[in-house]
C-alpha cells in the first residue's frame, strides 16, 4: 500500500511539471464535457413572433467544488439548442426556460438528454413576462433511452419525501455513531421496498440523499452538544453517486483546534522561506500551545515582519498547511467526501501560487477524476489569467467615479470581497438577471479588502462578463462610510437621473429584485 501511495505522489508531481510545459505553450486542452442536453422548440416556426417568448434555455448544477453553476444556450433560428456540462457523478439538475418555468431531473455522466420544449400562449399578469406571452410546458419533454427516469424523477423524489424517508431518524442522538451505522445499513432495503419501481440510478441517488440526511443530523447534533465523534467510523454510502447535500455535510467537518494549531506551527517552522532562530521556534511553540503571554506578541513582531516583506513565505506556509489539512481529511473521510473537501481547500489557498515546490503534494489522496478536473478547469485558467479585465482608479469618491464612467445609465452596484462566501454565492444568479435587463441596466462589481491575485483568480472563474473595479483601502473605507455599510455583500441602485437606492435586493431575490428594478427604471 505504501509503494502504491508513493507512486501516485510521484506521478502527480510529473503531472504538474507536464502541466507547466503545456501552459507555457498554450496547448493544454480543456476537460471535455460529459453530459449533453439538446433538443428543439416544437413548432418554433409557426409561433407568433409578436408574442413574448423565452429565447434561451439553461441548466443549473453543482460542480465538483460545490459551486453552483449555470449554463445557458440561446435558441437558434430553427429553435434548436445544445447544452453541455461536466459532472463526476449522477446529480439532480434544474433545466429552466429563460427566467421562468423549470423542471428538475436526474442526470449521470456520459449521457445525452433529448428534449422537445413546448410553449403555449397565456394571457395572465406576471412579474417575469408581459400579460400576453408564451409559457413553457415541460410535460413529456424528454425522449431517448432514459426518458422515463428524466420525466419521473421529481415524482419519485416527492414520493420518498411524502413517505417520510428524507426525515432524519429522531432516535439517533449526538455522538451515537453505532446507531447511525445501523440505520445507514437499513436504507438500501427501505428504498427498494418503498420505491421498487425506480431505476437503478434514481435508487442509488435517493439512497445517498437519505443517508446524507441522517449523517448531517448526527453531525449537527454533535456540534450543537459539543460531543466529539470519530468521523472515520461513520459508514458513509459506498455508492459513487453524490448530490449537493454532500457538500453541506463537509461544512460540519472541522479540524480540532489542537490539531489545527499543530498544522499551523509546522506550516511556519517547516517553511523553507523563513529564517527562524531557536528563540523564535520556542516562541512559536508557546503561541500555538496557548501558553503565550501579552509580552510575547511584541517578541513575535520579527516573525510577522518576515511574512510582510516576503510573499513567498506566505505562499509556502499556506502550501504546507494545505497539504497537512488535505492528508488529515483524506485519512478521516471516505473518498467521495475527501475529494470535495480537497477541492475546496485547493481553491481556498492561493491558486495563483499553486506551482511552488510544496503544492504538488496536495494531489495525494485525490481521485484521478478530481485531479483531471482541478488541472483542466482551475489551475490552467488561473495560471493563464485569461479574459480578466478590471479597473483601478485613484478617485476617492467611488459613486462619482461610476457616474462619470457610465453617464446616463442605470447602475446595479455590487460590493463584495474574495473571502466573502455569501458574496460569491450570489454570482450564479447574475446571468439570468443580466439577460433580463440587458441594454437597460449596467452591472458594476466593486471588490474591496481583498488580495489582488486572489481577485484575479475569482474573476477568471466567473461565467459572465461585467464591469469590475478593484478598490483601494481608502476607496473601500469611503464607500462603506458613505452608505453606512456594516456587512457585505451590499447592493446599490443608481438611476439615470442620479437617484441612489441603498441596501437594494440581491440577485437571488428573484421576483422581488425584478419588481424593484422595474420600478426604478420606470418600466
Amino acid at each position: 500500500m505504501q509503494t502504491k501511495r508513493t507512486s501516485i505522489a510521484i506521478s502527480n508531481v510529473y503531472k504538474v511539471i507536464l502541466l507547466l510545459l503545456l501552459v507555457g505553450s498554450n496547448t493544454f486542452a480543456k476537460i471535455k464535457d460529459n453530459i449533453i442536453i439538446d433538443g428543439y422548440v416544437e413548432n418554433f416556426a409557426t409561433l407568433d413572433k409578436t408574442v413574448y417568448l423565452d429565447n434561451s434555455i439553461s441548466v443549473e448544477y453543482v460542480d465538483p467544488f460545490g459551486e453552483t453553476k449555470r449554463v445557458t444556450c440561446k435558441y437558434d433560428k430553427q429553435g434548436k439548442f445544445k447544452l453541455s456540462l461536466h459532472l463526476l457523478n449522477p446529480q439532480d439538475v434544474i433545466i429552466q426556460s429563460g427566467v421562468g418555468d423549470y423542471v428538475l431531473t436526474l442526470v449521470a455522466p456520459n449521457e445525452t438528454l433529448h428534449m422537445v420544449v413546448r410553449y403555449y400562449k397565456i394571457d395572465q399578469a406576471s412579474q417575469h413576462y408581459p400579460n400576453i406571452h408564451y409559457r413553457t410546458d415541460f410535460k413529456d419533454a424528454f425522449s431517448g433511452p432514459n426518458a422515463n427516469r428524466y420525466s419521473s424523477f421529481f415524482g419519485t423524489y416527492m414520493k420518498a419525501s411524502g413517505l417520510g424517508l428524507l426525515k432524519p431518524d429522531p432516535t439517533i442522538v449526538a455522538g451515537d455513531v453505532g446507531l447511525l451505522n445501523i440505520k445507514l445499513a437499513q436504507i438500501p432495503g427501505i428504498v427498494k421496498t418503498q420505491l421498487g419501481a425506480a431505476d437503478s440510478i434514481t435508487t442509488e441517488w435517493l439512497t445517498n440523499l437519505i443517508a446524507s440526511e441522517h449523517i448531517l443530523n448526527l453531525l449537527a447534533l454533535s456540534q450543537e452538544k459539543r460531543v466529539e465523534i470519530d468521523y472515520s467510523k461513520i459508514n458513509y454510502p459506498k455508492s459513487t453517486a453524490q448530490n449537493s447535500r454532500f457538500f453541506s455535510m463537509v461544512s460540519y467537518v472541522d479540524i480540532p483546534l489542537s490539531v489545527e494549531n499543530q498544522f499551523r506551527r509546522t506550516a511556519v517552522i517547516g517553511n523553507p522561506n523563513m529564517v527562524l532562530t531557536t528563540d523564535d521556534i520556542a516562541l512559536l511553540d508557546k503561541i500555538f500551545s496557548g501558553a503565550a503571554l501579552g509580552a510575547d506578541s511584541v517578541k513575535a513582531h520579527g516573525i510577522q515582519e518576515q511574512f510582510k516583506v516576503n510573499p513567498k513565505a506566505i505562499a509556502s506556509s499556506d502550501s504546507i498547511y494545505c497539504v497537512l489539512a488535505n492528508n488529515y481529511y483524506t485519512k478521516n473521510l471516505p473518498p467521495v467526501i475527501a475529494d470535495i473537501k480537497n477541492g475546496n481547500l485547493i481553491t481556498e489557498y492561493h491558486l495563483t501560487s499553486f506551482f511552488n515546490q510544496v503544492k504538488p503534494k496536495i494531489f495525494e489522496g485525490i481521485s484521478p477524476q478530481m485531479q483531471d478536473y482541478i488541472i483542466a478547469e482551475v489551475l490552467t485558467e488561473n495560471k493563464l489569467n485569461k479574459n480578466i479585465t478590471y479597473t483601478k482608479s485613484t478617485e476617492a469618491d467611488v459613486v462619482k467615479m461610476l457616474t462619470k464612467k457610465f453617464p446616463g445609465q442605470n447602475l446595479y452596484v455590487d460590493l463584495w470581497a474574495t473571502w466573502c462566501g455569501p458574496c460569491r454565492a450570489e454570482f450564479p444568479y447574475y446571468p439570468q438577471v443580466m439577460e433580463k435587463y440587458k441594454d437597460k441596466v449596467t452591472f458594476v462589481f466593486l471588490c474591496g479588502a481583498s488580495e489582488e491575485n486572489a481577485y484575479k483568480a475569482v474573476l477568471n472563474n466567473l461565467n459572465f462578463k461585467a464591469n469590475h473595479f478593484f478598490l483601494s483601502k481608502e476607496q473601500y473605507g469611503n464607500y462603506k462610510n458613505a452608505f453606512g455599510i456594516t456587512g457585505i455583500p451590499h447592493y446599490l441602485f443608481i438611476t439615470k437621473a442620479g437617484k441612489i437606492t441603498n441596501n437594494f435586493k440581491r440577485p437571488s431575490a428573484g421576483n422581488e429584485l425584478y419588481a424593484l428594478i422595474d420600478t426604478e427604471i420606470g418600466k
